[in-house]
């Protein structure tokens, strides 16, 4: 009896000491890749710049405040509003005009920015010169597809009849819009997280993990770091992506033709030489702003977003084709 008693005790001792060491380990990671990556001190969750959602995959975090510090992005706070957009709160919107709904990933959400410094924020304030009450809605999410992007507008943009609708378009998009093209081929695209796709006319909720436990628990840095190893190491060949790649870019058509029939104003906002992307927008009625920056306005090697200036360059852009949407419009608009 002695014995087995001691055994226990000893085995507690270890399952104890090996807790203790995961979440030393866990914590660790989340304060160092805060620190020299968002230029902050945070372990209150994962990732700092998203929460794991269970209808969208994962979503900004709501009600958040937080100050950013990077000598490339630049020093100041990040603020998301309660629904977890970088807006002002919704109430805001009540009679606003002219009121643009932006779709869009990392860009679009521009989590390492602080605010003022990105492109939905200089917007924002270019319409106030003009207009007394504009509403910018940016509604976007580091590592979204297709799919989750429609499902994003059709929840909070479509309800306030959005005056012109900007989509801005990412080359990986087709194979976000994918399971087996992320699953199989691109593992960092799913971020290693549950993600919705439009499958048969339906949305699907599919786990991209190899070891998957329970969706809390594979959301924890370190369970994510073992799955990003897994998901490498079970990788298809290349040759295999390109019909996978073929339904990514069939999704987005689909969902992009849908947004169009809603928006009588729309513009698709895509990277110089993304022919096939500004192909797809143009053949669904939207007007197109083509887009393009220098290395230098990105922070590589540790990142290949644009900074602040980059965002300039895409708002300079986007201007002019948005100016002559905005002239079609104000002549019967009831707020100008």
């Amino acid at each position: 009896m002695w014995k087995t008693t001691r055994w226990l005790a000893k085995g507690a001792k270890i399952v104890l000491l090996l807790i203790f060491t995961f979440l030393l380990l866990e914590y660790g990671m989340r304060a160092v890749k805060a620190w020299t990556y968002d230029g902050c001190l945070y372990i209150g969750a994962p990732s700092i710049n998203s929460r794991l959602d269970r209808k969208y995959g994962w979503m900004s975090p709501k009600s958040f405040r937080v100050y950013k510090n990077t000598a490339c992005y630049g020093t100041g706070p990040l603020t998301y509003n309660e629904q977890g957009f970088r807006a002002p709160p919704p109430a805001e919107a009540t009679n606003a005009y002219p009121i643009i709904c932006i779709l869009g990933d990392s860009t679009m959400q521009g989590y390492q920015i602080p605010d003022g410094g990105y492109l939905p924020h200089m917007l924002q304030h270019e319409l106030e010169k003009t207009y007394r009450k504009p509403y910018v809605l940016p509604l976007a999410v580091g590592g979204y597809g297709t799919t989750q992007e429609w499902m994003l507008f059709e929840d909070f943009g479509r309800p306030l009849h959005p005056t012109i609708l900007i989509w801005h378009w990412c080359g990986n998009d087709p194979q976000n819009n994918d399971y087996i093209a992320e699953r199989c081929f691109g593992p960092s695209n799913n971020n290693e997280r549950p993600r919705p796709y439009l499958e048969d006319g339906g949305i699907v909720i599919r786990h991209p993990y190899p070891l998957h436990i329970c969706d809390r628990f594979d959301e924890m840095m370190s369970i994510r770091l073992v799955n990003g190893f897994l998901l490498k190491w079970t990788a298809r060949p290349a040759s295999e992506l390109p019909p996978h790649l073929e339904n990514g870019w069939k999704v987005a058509d689909e969902l992009i033709a849908r947004v169009a029939g809603e928006v009588d104003h729309k513009i698709g906002l895509v990277g110089v030489g993304e022919d096939r992307a500004i192909s797809m927008f143009r053949a669904h009625g939207f007007q197109v702003a083509e887009y393009s920056y220098p290395k230098s306005c990105t922070c590589l090697p540790k990142d290949s977003h644009p900074n602040t200036e980059g965002h300039r360059l895409i708002l300079q852009a986007l201007m002019p084709v948005l100016r002559t949407e905005l002239k079609s419009l104000d002549a019967s608009a009831p707020h100008n």
